[in-house]
């Protein structure tokens, strides 16, 4: 473009039938390849282009005739792009509908302009190479603004971008975990708070987890600040010796700093253990006694592996010369 050489474009020939001929043959210095070919139909076709041009897809069609020499002139556009990007400065992710006005060098408004669903604004389509000052002149819910301008050259050959965070505006979800009754295991009466217990909170739109926390010694669990908007929590995993509690809240954080402030409780869990044993309940000496155990189980209402009993023989008022189980 503009006559300027390119040099290490890679081209192919090809005779008309396909057969390939010469592979990545490179520009030299001035952008030119010199190549020998017998009489007959050619396609060339551009391989690889050079940094900051188009690759030039067009499939060449040239005829060598005997004894002349023919001249192929091919041209690369400049590439030239001038691209924003609105990016949320906590996720990382796109800001949509996030609106700018561009003004030229003299300070003259050329338009307005919105970032996509993927927080892109593309001005290489519309906009000719130069000096421009980009001002953010209104903000997307839920984010503070950025009203700093970035001012950036639009130059042919060059693809220019610019990244643009905005803070989100957050607030917090605090629970406060206490028992529901008093707990025969452990000995805490109703009221206690409850360390240990996890919550985790999920994005009511997407229903991904943005955050888990667990209770400390106050009870208290507080999530990392998030933005605003609406959210589910639920415990996932409830302190030792008490049920888990299934409740689950729809919360939604409406402005900046607010601590949303809700309420848990647990139940005791039941511990207990089921035994149901038949045997004698009188011997003559010399005689076996036998025990069954019929019934063995637990009837925990909170997970557990494994658990243990102990079984007391009569011992007061005989001998015991064996025993087997």
């Amino acid at each position: 473009s503009n006559s300027l050489p390119l040099k290490s474009v890679l081209f192919e020939i090809r005779k008309e039938n396909g057969e390939l001929v010469y592979n990545e043959l490179e520009t030299d210095a001035k952008g030119r390849i010199y190549v020998e070919l017998e009489a007959g139909n050619y396609h060339i076709t551009e391989l690889q282009g050079l940094t900051g041009y188009e690759v030039d897809k067009t499939v060449h069609k040239i005829t060598i005739r005997p004894g002349k020499s023919e001249v192929l002139r091919i041209k690369n556009t400049p590439l030239a792009g001038l691209r924003l990007f609105k990016l949320d400065s906590i996720s990382g992710k796109g800001i949509y509908n996030t609106e700018f006005m561009v003004f030229d060098a003299n300070n003259r408004v050329v338009g307005t302009f919105y970032s996509d669903s993927e927080g892109i604004i593309d001005f290489s389509s519309v906009l000719v190479e130069g000096r421009y000052t980009i001002r953010e002149t209104r903000e997307s819910p839920g984010y503070y603004p950025d009203d700093i301008p970035r001012t950036v050259e639009f130059v042919a050959g060059k693809v220019t971008e610019i990244t643009w965070y905005n803070t989100p505006i957050m607030g917090q979800i605090q629970v406060n975990k206490y028992s529901e009754d008093d707990n025969q295991v452990n000995g805490l009466p109703a009221g206690t708070p409850l360390e240990g217990a996890i919550f985790e909170v999920y994005s009511y739109k997407s229903g991904n987890v943005v955050d888990r926390f667990v209770t400390s010694s106050n009870g208290r669990g507080v999530s990392q600040p998030l933005p605003l908007g609406r959210y589910i929590v639920k415990e996932v995993q409830s302190p030792s010796f008490y049920q888990l509690n299934s409740k689950e809240l729809d919360v939604t954080i409406e402005f900046a700093t607010q601590i949303v402030k809700l309420d848990f409780t647990n139940k005791s869990a039941n511990t207990g253990v089921l035994i149901t044993k038949t045997g004698n309940i009188e011997a003559t000496p010399g005689s076996t006694i036998s025990y069954d155990n019929k019934t063995i189980q637990h009837t925990y209402t909170i997970p557990r592996t494994d658990f243990y009993w102990r079984d007391t023989l009569p011992v007061n008022d005989v001998r015991l010369n064996r025993i087997v189980t």
